[in-house]
């Protein structure tokens, strides 16, 4: 398997991943998915139950798309790195 397959591979991975994130205080305002959140919930004092915030739709392609764009920004950093080094080996 290539290397940029396997990289592919797994940046989407950390993307579907990254829908799983969770973040904030679970007694107060809080949700899940990093960069882009995929649900967001606000337990107010002395409230009964969690208010559940309206995510606009797609937010999990978002999460999806911002880690496949890192990870190629990512792998062509570490290329052209390598043809640095091949060239200064010269």
């Amino acid at each position: 398997m290539p290397w940029s397959l396997f990289w592919f591979i797994f940046c989407l991975l950390c993307g579907f991943k990254a829908n799983a994130i969770e973040w904030g205080d679970p007694n107060g305002f809080h949700g899940t998915g990093y960069p882009f959140p995929t649900t967001m919930w606000d337990r107010p004092t002395g409230g009964d139950y969690p208010l559940d915030y309206v995510i606009p739709p797609l937010m999990d392609v978002a999460n999806i798309a911002i880690a496949l764009l890192a990870g190629l920004l990512l792998w062509w950093l570490f290329r052209l790195t390598c043809r640095l080094f091949q060239r200064l080996k010269r």
